[in-house]
C-alpha cells in the first residue's frame, strides 16, 4: 500500500486542473484549504486600463475543487460546497481527472447545478458523489473543451456578480425604504398619477405626508415602463413596489403579489388616475376583485353634490 497515494493524487489533481485553467484565467492562491476550493480563477485582463475600470466595481471569482480518481473510486463533495443555502451555488465547479486503461489523461468538469443534477447524494446525506459505472458514464461532461470549460465559468462568474449586485441594491432599500410611517401605523392612500404622461404612484398618510412610492427593484428585477391597467411586468412591478411598502418592509408572497395584480392594480384604466387606500388593498389581497372609481370621475361626483 502506497502511503503517499492520497497527497499525490490531490496534487496531481490541482496540477492537471491548472494546466487546463491557465490559458484563459488568472489562477490565485489562497494559504487556507477552506469552502472545498483548491483553485481561485479570475477572468484575464488584455489591458492595464481594463483592469483600472474593474476598480470601480467589485471583482468575482470562480472556485474550483480539483480531484484525481481511478478506475471507479467514488469521488465526494460535500453538500455545504455545492448548496448555497436553498439554493445551488452559483461559480463553484468541479474538475475531476483519471488516466483510462492505456494511460491517457481523461477529465470530467462540472458545474454546481451538473454536480445536483447528475452526481448521486450519499445514504448518509451529506455529500454529492460520483463514480463510473456502467450506468453511470458522463459522457456529456468527459473531456470537455477548454474554450467549452471558459464559457461555463465566466457564465457563472457573471451570474453570480449578477445576484449580488441585486442582493447589495436589496441591502440598501433594507436600510434606506421609507416605511416609518407604516411602520407608526399612520394609514395610507397610493395615488396613482400621471405627470406629463408619466405613471408615478405617491403615497400620502393620513397627516397629508406626500412622498414618491420607492420603486421596488431589490424585490422585482425590472427596468422597463411603468404601466397600470394589464397584467404584464409593469404591473406586476408597480404591485410589487406597493406591497413592499405597504407591508411595512416585509417581502411580499407571490402570492400577494397575484392577488393584488390580479384583483385590483390589473382591472385599472391605465390612462386614469386613482386614490387607493388601505382597505382596498386588503379587499384585493382577500381574493375580491375591486374596481376602483378614477379620480376624476370622483371629483365630479363631489361637484355634483355641491
Amino acid at each position: 500500500m502506497n502511503e503517499f497515494k492520497i497527497p499525490e493524487n490531490a496534487e496531481k489533481g490541482e496540477s492537471r486542473s491548472r494546466t487546463h485553467l491557465n490559458d484563459h484565467f488568472w489562477l490565485l492562491f489562497r494559504t487556507v484549504d477552506v469552502d472545498g476550493v483548491d483553485i481561485i480563477v479570475q477572468e484575464r485582463a488584455s489591458t492595464k486600463q481594463e483592469l483600472i475600470e474593474r476598480r470601480k466595481s467589485f471583482e468575482v471569482f470562480g472556485y474550483v475543487q480539483a480531484k484525481f480518481f481511478e478506475g471507479s473510486n467514488q469521488v465526494r463533495i460535500s453538500r455545504i460546497y455545492v448548496e448555497d443555502g436553498e439554493n445551488i451555488r452559483t461559480g463553484f465547479f468541479a474538475f475531476l481527472h483519471t488516466d483510462d486503461s492505456e494511460g491517457e489523461e481523461v477529465h470530467y468538469f462540472f458545474t454546481a447545478d451538473e454536480i445536483v443534477k447528475e452526481w448521486y447524494v450519499s445514504q448518509c446525506g451529506n455529500y454529492y458523489c460520483f463514480s463510473l459505472t456502467r450506468d453511470r458514464k458522463y459522457s456529456d461532461y468527459r473531456n470537455r473543451k477548454k474554450i467549452e470549460i471558459k464559457e461555463l465559468i465566466i457564465r457563472d462568474i457573471y451570474t453570480r456578480k449578477s445576484k449580488l449586485s441585486f442582493f447589495l441594491i436589496s441591502q440598501f432599500f433594507r436600510l434606506y425604504v421609507d416605511v416609518n410611517k407604516k411602520m407608526q401605523g399612520k394609514k395610507v392612500t397610493y395615488l396613482f398619477r400621471r405627470v406629463e404622461n408619466c405613471p408615478i404612484v405617491l403615497y400620502r398618510d393620513e397627516d397629508g405626508y406626500t412622498r414618491p412610492l420607492e420603486q421596488r427593484r431589490d424585490l422585482f428585477n425590472y427596468s422597463g415602463d411603468l404601466r397600470w391597467g394589464h397584467n404584464g411586468t409593469s404591473a406586476q412591478f408597480w404591485s410589487t413596489s406597493i406591497l413592499g411598502h405597504y407591508l411595512g418592509g416585509r417581502v411580499p408572497t407571490l402570492q400577494e403579489r397575484r392577488m393584488l395584480l390580479r384583483n385590483l392594480i390589473g382591472l385599472l384604466d391605465e390612462n386614469e388616475e386613482y386614490d387607493i387606500t388601505e382597505e382596498e388593498i386588503q379587499t384585493a389581497l382577500r381574493g375580491i376583485e375591486y374596481m376602483i372609481i378614477p379620480k376624476k370621475f370622483l371629483s365630479l361626483q363631489s361637484m355634483n353634490a355641491v
